[in-house]
């Protein structure tokens, strides 16, 4: 996906740092590589390999796409690479430096919770926003009995699945709801609680 496909294959098409570049319209942008720890090989290539070349400056000076077949300097693009855990290549770790940057705090998750999180499940559930009461104690009650996490995002599915399973006692009708650590708890019945009250850990990420 990185170099593309020769044009010999069917559908064949840029691989995305191209195709990248040529969306944003410049040369020295700002790419993005999402949970490289991640990545696997397969049939379709090793994306590991084809990243050691985009990240090696000595290398990524003469990138060579297999679909557009030109050389182009890829030296001025800055890399920010993502990853949950540092279990990635010695290799690939040597291009990079590593910065580690430290989870969300419970009162960052209730704060991030009210001003998006409740809303976003509200329209994933298909509910009416203003039918919907849940206090910060209640999410907090939330957070750690049922979620394990360093970000948000089982909080944002646990949420969801809430309002669903809300909707479904109440025949599909979003009726003005108020969700107390009561109410959670009879909701959430049929899975086990995490009780877990995690420390702020550490998400490694990465930036070239």
């Amino acid at each position: 996906h990185f170099r593309g496909h020769r044009k010999t294959y069917i559908g064949s098409q840029p691989g995305r740092i191209m195709d990248a570049l040529k969306r944003c319209g410049t040369n020295n942008p700002v790419i993005v590589l999402d949970e490289i720890d991640k990545m696997g090989r397969d049939h379709r290539g090793d994306p590991e390999s084809a990243l050691l070349e985009i990240l090696d400056p000595e290398q990524n000076k003469n990138f060579r796409d297999h679909y557009l077949e030109v050389d182009f300097n890829l030296g001025n693009i800055v890399f920010i690479a993502t990853s949950n855990t540092l279990n990635i290549s010695p290799a690939l770790k040597d291009r990079m430096e590593i910065i580690e940057i430290p989870g969300y705090s419970e009162d960052e998750k209730v704060q991030i919770a009210r001003e998006h999180l409740i809303k976003r499940a509200a329209q994933d559930a298909g509910w009416d926003i203003k039918n919907i009461t849940i206090d910060d104690d209640a999410v907090r009650h939330l957070i750690r009995n049922y979620t394990a996490e360093q970000g948000v995002r089982e909080l944002q599915r646990t949420l969801t699945a809430i309002l669903r399973r809300t909707l479904l006692l109440e025949n599909g009708e979003d009726v003005p709801t108020k969700f107390t650590a009561k109410k959670i708890d009879e909701l959430m019945m049929g899975r086990k609680s995490a009780g877990i009250r995690q420390k702020i850990g550490f998400n490694a990420g990465a930036r070239i």
